[in-house]
Formats: C-alpha cells, sequence, structure tokens
C-alpha cells in the first residue's frame, strides 16, 4: 500500500491495558509512521495516533511465533529488522485489517463480509465483478483481497488477482472456489500467481478457518522475497491429475469420441487411446463388460467439479 504526504494512520489496541503513546513507542519508536501492521489477536478496537508521529512510513508484519513471542519484521527502504515484542502486549495490540471481498453471488458475498466483520477485520468493500472490484480496490487500497475464482462470464478471480498485483505487490490475497482445483473452472486457465492463497470454500467451516487463510495469505506475501519460501503457498493442484488427464476427462464428460478428442487436441487417435488408458488405471477403473469406463470417467469428473 502506497501513502503520501502525512496520513494520521490508526492502530488498534485493546484499550486500558497500555498507554497508547508508549505501545507505539516500545513498537516502532517515537518519530516513526506506519504502513500497515498485522499482530494476531482477537481485540480490535480502534484509536487515532498522534499527528506529531507522522513521519516516515514503516511496514510491520507478522511472520512467525518465535520462542513464544510473535516475530515482527520491519521493512524500511528495503532493510529488513526484526523485533519480538511481549506475547501479552501483542495479544492485546492489533491494526484491523482492510479487506475487499469480490463474490458474484450476493448470499454468499454478504455472508463472507458478515463473517470477516465478526472477526475484527474491516470490510473496506464488497464486488460482484472484476470491473467493480478494480475500482472498488485503487479507491480503497485494501490489505487482503479475497476473490472468488469463478465470477460467471468474463474474467475470473485468478485475472483479477494478477491484474491487482500489478498494482499492488504488497497485498495479499485469497483466491476462494468450491473446486478442490483452480484447473477444473475452464481450459486453459492462467495458473495461480505466486503467493497466493487458494482455498476450496468446503474447507472454510469456522471463522478460525477464514482467519487462518487471511494470515496465510499476510504471511505469504510478507516471506515473497525469501527464496526458500514456496512460490505457491497453499496446495493450488488438491487434485493428483495432469493438466492433460483434466482436460481428456472434460472433453469424455462432454461425450466426445476419441477420433474428436483427438482432433481438438491435435494427437493421434492411438495417442488419446493410451491416454484414456493410462487415466482409467490410474482411477482403479478395471476392464469390465459390466462397466463402461468412459462413462465411470465422466461421473469421476463431475464430482470433482461438484467439490466432492
Amino acid at each position: 500500500m502506497n501513502m503520501q504526504g502525512n496520513i494520521n494512520p490508526r492502530i488498534f489496541t485493546k484499550l486500558g491495558s497500555y498507554p497508547l503513546n508508549q505501545l507505539f513507542t516500545q513498537l516502532i519508536g517515537v518519530g516513526q509512521s506506519l504502513d500497515r501492521t498485522f499482530i494476531d489477536s482477537s481485540f480490535f478496537c480502534s484509536a487515532d495516533l498522534p499527528e506529531s508521529l507522522d513521519t516516515d512510513i514503516s511496514r510491520l508484519l507478522v511472520l512467525t511465533s518465535h520462542k513464544g513471542y510473535p516475530h515482527i519484521k520491519r521493512v524500511i527502504f528495503g532493510v529488513n529488522v526484526s523485533y519480538i515484542l511481549p506475547m501479552k502486549m501483542a495479544t492485546e495490540t492489533a491494526l484491523a485489517l482492510g479487506v475487499l471481498v469480490v463474490e458474484d453471488e450476493n448470499f454468499s458475498r454478504t455472508i463472507l463480509s458478515e463473517s470477516l466483520i465478526a472477526c475484527g477485520l474491516r470490510v473496506v468493500g464488497s464486488a460482484s465483478n472484476a470491473q467493480a472490484a478494480m475500482k472498488l480496490f485503487q479507491l480503497h487500497h485494501p490489505d487482503v483481497v479475497t476473490l472468488d475464482l469463478d465470477l460467471g462470464d468474463g474474467p475470473t478471480g485468478i485475472d483479477i488477482a494478477y491484474a491487482m498485483r500489478e498494482k499492488d505487490s504488497s497485498v495479499g490475497i485469497v483466491i476462494l472456489s468450491s473446486l478442490p482445483d483452480p484447473r477444473l473452472l475452464r481450459p486453459n486457465l492462467r495458473p495461480v500467481p505466486p503467493h497466493v492463497i487458494y482455498q476450496q470454500k468446503s474447507k472454510i467451516d469456522t471463522a478460525e478457518a477464514l482467519m487462518r487463510s487471511i494470515h496465510e495469505a499476510i504471511q505469504a506475501i510478507a516471506n515473497a522475497g525469501d527464496k526458500n519460501a514456496s512460490r505457491n503457498n497453499g496446495a493450488h493442484h488438491q487434485t493428483p491429475f495432469t493438466d492433460t488427464q483434466i482436460e481428456l476427462m472434460r472433453l469424455i464428460a462432454l461425450g466426445l469420441s476419441n477420433t474428436e478428442i483427438s482432433k481438438r487436441r491435435f494427437t493421434t487417435v492411438k495417442s488419446t487411446e493410451n491416454s484414456i488408458a493410462r487415466l482409467a488405471k490410474m482411477l482403479h477403473l478395471e476392464q469390465d463388460e459390466t462397466i463402461n469406463q468412459r462413462v465411470q470417467i465422466a461421473r469421476t469428473y463431475f464430482r470433482l467439479i461438484k467439490g466432492i
């Protein structure tokens, strides 16, 4: 998030436990301002920082827990400085992250937004399509964006993720989908961008699970420069199938013959037959006169796209 000029940042704390000035002083020092901070906490109350503290911008992000203490990294002009905060202070201090919700179904969008608010986060806006999402993104500069993968006709959640990262490389992104694997949505889908969390909706059954995904998105972008960190955080390919096998299942489910599949994939019929045979073996579909392998493959595909 880019901030310009003298901006009065907000620090979020459980009031009464520590004097606000003392907290801020101990956290990053008098005379330094704050771009973005996240400290794991269930308490989210707000208070304005004195304008006299508005100077250079710093960025604080929780990375890990180290020996029972939250490990904070401050990034100033590309130089990393680590801090260890006392647990009591850390658990009673937090900035409410701004979250943008992008979901095309009204009911799901409302439920997700209310769940995030109930978790103490600040929902800066919600959108049902790519155009509205990008307008809100540039207007509010959210810390995290939750994107539905399938937004109907037009750009997908993955497409929007790429566009948002071009505008702000520091934004955390969570892509939500009913599909266990984004490749099941449609052919020739772009891969999930690096350092983006892909989460199946059926696995987010509690507020804690939702917050875990938000935390992972923040940590993923914080670790983006770490060569030892995975570029793709979260299991994007949660199914064991190759791109070719998923494409074969989709075409078989469409009822296409081997000849037509070969034409569409620019391969020989023999090659297509061999690929289908390997797929059937992987699915443990033995040759049996009483079972139609193609029907079984199609049923497997439909179960996958239903998230079963």
